[in-house]
């Protein structure tokens, strides 16, 4: 599984992305901010700063390389990374996931790298100290597998949570489990 395009964004950034005022990201166009990192489909994480507690699923829906002054004249770029004309913008639109409509597996997944994540191990880190494959973990994580709940505890354990803190995470706080 590719990894997810982490996004810090300035606190009112990530709160118009939150409130869904705000559906497109600009960044310079070039080694990172590209059409390759930023392919349609791909998962992003939009974080609140460099924290681990405000945090936004969401997806590419599109790209688009464009100059920092559109063609209307407009400058949704300058004031952040400068006037210079010829200066190339990546334009990413995201669409932020809706946790609710995930099923058990992809919410049992979801919350694993979520807790993985916020300890900032990786994935072949939590397959060793849980004694896993890491393609058995990374199959998990994608909401792929049924898991049995032997294989949760572990994870969980590995993770310095009991059970009951892994499914008292916001995901699982759903009526409907899919």
């Amino acid at each position: 599984m590719e990894k997810a395009l982490f996004i810090p964004l300035k606190k009112e950034h990530f709160e118009d992305f939150e409130s869904g005022i705000k559906t497109k990201e600009f960044r310079p166009y070039g080694k990172r901010w590209n059409e390759k990192n930023c392919r349609v489909g791909r998962q992003v994480l939009l974080s609140c700063g460099y924290g681990k507690y405000r945090r936004l699923n969401g997806i590419i829906k599109s790209f688009t390389k464009v100059p920092a002054k559109d063609s209307e004249g407009r400058d949704p770029f300058y004031s952040i990374y400068g006037t210079d004309p010829d200066k190339m913008v990546a334009e990413i639109e995201i669409t932020l996931l809706d946790l609710s409509q995930l099923n058990i597996k992809q919410k049992i997944g979801h919350r694993i790298i979520e807790l993985r994540q916020a300890k900032e191990i990786s994935q072949e880190e939590l397959a060793l100290k849980a004694g896993y494959d890491k393609s058995h973990i990374s199959s998990i994580e994608c909401g792929k597998t049924n898991t049995p709940l032997q294989i949760i505890y572990d994870i969980a354990c590995t993770l310095g949570v009991g059970l009951s803190e892994f499914f008292s995470g916001a995901i699982f706080n759903e009526n409907s489990y899919g």
